[in-house]
């Protein structure tokens, strides 16, 4: 058997030889930095990629002209802390932290508080909720006592 066949056994423990492959799947990258696969990051990971109000597509067809937005988590915050008048009291934007964890909250007033895409009216909201709602860090025993 030359050196490129590969033998190949399925579960039900049938045997064959699969075609020829090349030992390195790119001419460019080392294999050891093709393993592992990628993995698509999660919606919750991904929202912080992209500025608010970027989920927006206009489509032209036959039928017209259309318009889809697709609104992440962030945005749907960003719109959140725009409608509040008071964020310290405010039950949308509490509900936001209790939903998702407060380090996710916090993660997400850091994005809208730092990104260029955001008013200045969004970033000072953003600050505030995460002072206002974002906790104190607090030591707890985890062994016995």
């Amino acid at each position: 058997r030359s050196s490129e066949e590969v033998v190949t056994s399925t579960r039900n423990g049938i045997r064959g030889k699969s075609a020829p492959r090349s030992t390195n799947k790119s001419e460019k990258l080392p294999s050891w930095m093709l393993r592992p696969s990628a993995a698509p990051l999660n919606s919750q990971a991904a929202q912080h990629l992209n500025p608010p109000g970027t989920g927006t597509t206009l489509v032209l067809n036959a039928g017209g002209l259309h318009v889809f937005n697709n609104c992440s988590l962030l945005s749907n915050f960003a719109n959140a802390l725009l409608r509040a008048t008071n964020i310290a009291e405010d039950c949308t934007v509490r509900n936001f932290f209790v939903s998702y964890g407060y380090a996710e909250g916090c993660a997400m007033c850091f994005a809208l508080a730092t990104s260029h895409s955001s008013s200045e009216t969004l970033r000072s909201k953003a600050r505030q909720a995460a002072f206002c709602h974002g906790r104190s860090p607090e030591m707890k025993l985890t062994g016995p006592s």
